[in-house]
């Protein structure tokens, strides 16, 4: 089984954690916002030799419920520009795959309040910078 022909893992039981606080999220997304451009070779007959990526600009949104400033200071870290480790890890699925996202420097930059059945909830929207080389985040598949 390959992550192409497997069914997507479950996210009953995953471990989402930002600053190191675990989060309650009905909503992870992974966005890697590449802008993909074409090589030109006028000698092909397609006209292109083939395309690369020119531009990342990596991000995630969730959606934690909001907790006492005191317990976890999402609001803080806003508005600081604070950047912390993400991580979000499912657990194993049918396959016998778990699938873990992680992310040194996740910086929040847009975030308002919503609300999920009743409850008040933060919808955020951050972006994931560069930590030591190119390893603005990381997708672990393993067994």
């Amino acid at each position: 089984t390959s992550p192409d022909t497997d069914l997507p893992p479950g996210t009953i039981g995953s471990v989402m954690t930002s600053a190191t606080i675990a989060q309650k999220c009905a909503k992870f997304k992974l966005d890697f916002g590449n802008t993909v451009e074409m090589d030109y070779d006028p000698a092909d007959t397609s006209g292109y030799f083939g395309a690369y990526i020119a531009k990342r600009d990596p991000k995630i949104m969730i959606d934690p419920r909001a907790e006492l400033l005191a317990t976890d200071a999402q609001y803080t870290r806003w508005t600081a520009g604070t950047e912390a480790a993400f991580s979000f890890a499912t657990p194993v699925n049918g396959a016998g795959l778990k699938y873990t996202v992680t992310a040194p420097k996740f910086q929040i930059i847009n975030m308002k309040v919503a609300d999920r059945n009743s409850a008040m909830i933060w919808d955020i929207e951050g972006e994931v910078h560069e930590n030591a080389g190119n390893d603005a985040h990381s997708i672990l598949i393993s067994a």
